[in-house]
């Protein structure tokens, strides 16, 4: 039975200690005096340096306490500093909390050397340490909530008076931001904590450091949603996300995320000034969109692209972009490349010369030759040479079959073999050069292997329910392309990229699937314009 007792007893004395430690190491919250280190935007841990207590040194003789304990070295420093002898107040007071820590008198001690500092020496740093020092050891004896609002206003001064080295203050705006993250570890549930922590995300951006201080500004919305800073930390991103956006190289993705983020400002933010501003970022973070897109269609606009690829690109610029200051530019291209494709795709009628071609009048009767001379005239050969001129492909007659077997799938995407496949078949078929043929009568073979297909994460609304994300989806693929007729390979594991984006929720994986024939269109228009500019006369 006492064995039993004794088993009972050690079984609830553990209990009682887990339940202390699940309390203990809670996630704090607003309200509660202390919090985690993890916020995104601050120093981590390991970058702080660690509470160190008071100890006597190798030369603590020279700063020994004056009397034989605690009560009698408090008094000894009250003392002191009322009669203005501020230098022996303060070793009294230091000497007291070295030497006798654990005393009810060191807690006290402790304050009124911080208050020395602060009031009397004007040493902010000093007087930050010091009233840290007390919370770090001393933080269940002293009256907590009035310490952090000092260290709070340490810090403020801090901010405007810069650091002292000598007789000098100097701007350092990365001692006095840790002050700031120090305050809102130590309370992050005070009324000043959101105010700390916007300052916080100033000093980043003083820093330089902009994509912390974004973290910070997002922190502040996350936390304190309510509070009145959360719209300042709202335009204060925005701001820092446009720094980024113009600083920086153009990155569709940091662009497409910023467009995101300031339709969400321009949905949520109350200020009218503010709105302003999240209205302009838009526009022009809009307009740097657009013009890489214009930039893109451009390029298929080359002597090394198709016309037919030209006039795509340019035709879903348009229709995504209707409205960018770009669209009349690309309008007038596009028109005239319809142009030209319906003047070359007709054979000039013999007889006619290239300019009566392109202005699409009927050819002039032929002048009657000179009764004098049969000799033709130089002149009269070069119109007859131009006149019996018509367009041709470069693809030879005899190798305009192919044949499109399924690609081989080596990716997660279930189907996108066939898919694939499948749209160049309709790409073949809609360009006109090719004919589809069975295997054993086609001239050309397309082969694939579709590699991966990935999608990464470009954007995230945190402030959104629906939580939507936009992904940009990434096919790559191999192919070949074999002559039937005399077994060559003529193209052997070319490397093609396709790319895409699209919205999705939770099921990353079924959008993913749903944009699968998006990235295969993509893929059959690259491989289609390869095989017409094949140089088929090697």
């Amino acid at each position: 039975m006492g064995m039993n007792m004794r088993i009972e007893r050690v079984v609830l004395a553990v209990a009682a200690v887990a339940t202390a430690v699940n309390v203990s190491i809670a996630a704090p919250g607003p309200g509660s005096r202390y919090a985690t280190d993890a916020y995104p935007g601050f120093d981590s841990g390991e970058d702080l340096p660690k509470p160190e207590k008071k100890s006597p040194s190798w030369f603590s003789f020279f700063s020994s306490p004056a009397k034989a304990n605690a009560s009698e070295q408090l008094s000894y420093a009250r003392a002191c500093e009322a009669a203005y002898e501020w230098r022996a107040a303060r070793n009294a007071y230091d000497a007291l909390v070295t030497h006798w820590p654990m005393a009810p008198e060191a807690v006290v001690a402790q304050k009124a050397l911080a208050d020395l500092y602060y009031t009397h020496y004007f040493d902010y740093e000093q007087a930050f340490e010091e009233y840290k020092y007390l919370l770090d050891f001393y933080s269940a004896q002293c009256d907590y909530d009035s310490v952090v609002r000092r260290l709070y206003d340490v810090a403020q001064v801090m901010r405007e008076e810069g650091k002292k080295i000598g007789f000098f203050r100097f701007s350092n705006a990365t001692d006095v931001r840790r002050a700031f993250e120090a305050v809102v570890r130590a309370a992050p549930g005070a009324p000043f904590a959101p105010r700390a922590m916007l300052i916080a995300g100033e000093l980043r951006e003083e820093e330089g450091t902009y994509d912390k201080a974004i973290e910070v500004y997002e922190t502040v919305r996350n936390i304190y949603p309510k509070a009145p800073e959360a719209e300042e930390a709202l335009h204060a991103e925005a701001k820092a996300r446009m720094h980024l956006l113009r600083a920086r190289t153009y990155n569709r993705g940091r662009c497409q995320d910023t467009i995101w983020f300031l339709k969400m400002a321009l949905e949520t933010a109350t200020d009218s000034a503010a709105r302003a501003d999240y209205q302009s970022w838009l526009e022009e973070a809009t307009g740097f969109i657009e013009r890489e897109a214009f930039q893109a269609a451009q390029f298929y606009d080359s002597s090394t692209r198709t016309r037919r690829s030209a006039i795509r690109a340019y035709e879903h610029f348009l229709v995504c972009y209707p409205a960018s200051e770009y669209a009349a530019a690309a309008q007038t291209r596009l028109t005239e490349l319809r142009a030209q494709t319906a003047q070359t795709a007709r054979p000039a009628p013999a007889g006619t010369n290239a300019v009566e071609a392109a202005a699409g009048t009927e050819p002039a009767e032929a002048p009657e030759p000179a009764k004098t001379s049969d000799t033709r005239s130089f002149w009269r050969k070069a119109g007859d040479f131009f006149a019996s001129y018509t367009w041709r492909s470069r693809v030879p007659e005899n190798a305009r079959t192919v044949f499109v077997p399924t690609f081989r799938n080596e990716s997660d995407v279930a189907e996108i073999g066939a898919v694939a496949a499948r749209q160049l078949l309709r790409e073949i078929q809609r360009e006109g050069t090719f004919k589809i043929a069975a295997q054993d009568a086609a001239a050309i073979e397309v082969q694939g292997v579709i590699k991966s297909v990935s999608a990464q994460q470009l954007s995230y609304n945190r402030s959104s329910d629906r939580r939507h994300r936009e992904n940009h989806a990434t096919l790559t693929a191999t192919i070949s392309i074999i002559d039937k007729r005399t077994g060559k390979v003529l193209v052997d594991n070319r490397p093609y990229q396709a790319i895409t984006s699209f919205l999705s929720d939770d099921d990353t994986r079924t959008r993913l699937r749903e944009a699968s024939g998006r990235l295969a269109e993509d893929l059959a228009m690259q491989v289609v314009d390869d095989l017409i500019l094949f140089d088929w006369e090697k």
